[in-house]
C-alpha cells in the first residue's frame, strides 16, 4: 500500500510541477506579447493603448522596473503626470541607480504645482541614508553576511596562529572587519526598517484639501496631483500624511496611490 501511495504521490508531484512550468511559460509569453504591443503603441503615439497593454502585465502579477518605467513614460506622454510619477517611483524602488528613471522622474516632478522643500538633515544621517540607498538591498545584505563570516574566520584563524607578528596582523584585520560589519549592519537595518515602516504614496487627484483630522472641516493646506507624501497613520477611509517639509494632515484614501 505504501509503495502504491509513493508511486501515485510521485506522479502527482511530477504533474503538478509540469503544470506549473507550463503556466510560467505561458505567462512569460503573454507578458512578452503585452510588452511588445505596449512598446509598439507607444512608438506610434497611441499612449492610452500603450497604458492598457502595460497595465495588463501588472495585472497578471508580473512586476519589473522596465514595465513601470515604460508605463510611466506612457502616462507622462498622455498628460497624466501623477500616474507617471507614481510609476517612475515604483521603477526606482526596483532599480535605484538607473539614470533614465531618475532623469524622467525629475522631469515629471518639474511639471507639478507644489514644490515641497525637504527639512535639513544632520549631515551624518544624510550621508548614511545616501550610502544605504545607493546599494541594492540584496547586495547590502550579502556584504553584511560576507563581512560577518570573514570576521568569524579571522577570529578562528588568530587562535591557531603561532607567530606573534601574524597574530598582530590578524588582530588588526579583525578590528577592521568589526568596524566594517558594524557600518554595513547599521545600513542594512536602516533599509529593512524603512521597507517595513515607511509607506509613501502619490496624490493622484488634481487638487485636494488636507484636513486637521479624519473627516474634519478645518483645512490646513492644499495639495495638487503628483506630490509624494508619507503615510503615518490611518483611520478607516482616511490616512494621516506627512510631507517632506514636516507638514502633517489627513487625506481621504481614494486620493492617493501607494508607491
Amino acid at each position: 500500500m505504501d509503495m502504491k501511495f509513493d508511486k501515485y504521490f510521485s506522479y502527482f508531484m511530477i504533474m503538478t510541477l509540469s503544470i506549473l512550468c507550463l503556466a510560467n511559460t505561458l505567462l512569460a509569453k503573454e507578458v512578452e506579447v503585452f510588452f511588445v504591443r505596449g512598446n509598439e503603441s507607444y512608438q506610434a503615439g497611441n499612449y492610452k493603448v500603450a497604458i492598457k497593454e502595460f497595465e495588463k502585465i501588472l495585472n497578471s502579477d508580473y512586476e519589473s522596473w522596465e514595465v513601470y518605467y515604460n508605463l510611466g513614460n506612457a502616462y507622462f506622454k498622455d498628460g497624466q503626470t501623477a500616474k507617471a510619477i507614481l510609476n517612475f517611483e515604483r521603477a526606482k524602488k526596483l532599480n535605484l541607480k538607473d539614470e533614465d528613471i531618475n532623469y524622467n522622474l525629475e522631469l515629471a516632478n518639474l511639471a507639478i504645482v507644489d514644490r515641497i522643500q525637504e527639512l535639513p538633515q544632520f549631515f551624518l544621517f544624510k550621508l548614511a541614508s545616501t550610502i544605504a540607498h545607493s546599494i541594492n538591498l540584496k547586495v547590502l545584505g550579502g556584504i553584511t553576511l560576507s563581512t560577518y563570516l570573514l570576521l568569524i574566520f579571522l577570529t578562528v584563524l588568530r587562535i591557531y596562529l603561532k607567530s606573534p607578528q601574524l597574530q598582530r596582523t590578524a588582530f588588526v584585520a579583525i578590528i577592521s572587519a568589526s568596524v566594517t560589519l558594524t557600518v554595513f549592519t547599521g545600513l542594512f537595518v536602516m533599509r529593512i526598517f524603512e521597507n517595513e515602516t515607511k509607506v509613501e504614496a502619490i496624490v493622484i487627484k488634481d487638487r485636494v484639501d488636507v484636513k486637521s483630522a479624519p473627516g474634519g472641516l478645518t483645512e490646513v493646506f492644499t495639495l495638487h496631483e503628483g506630490v509624494k507624501v508619507q503615510i503615518k497613520d490611518h483611520s478607516e477611509t482616511w490616512v494621516k500624511i506627512r510631507l517632506a517639509d514636516g507638514k502633517i494632515g489627513w487625506l481621504e484614501v481614494d486620493v492617493l496611490e501607494t508607491i
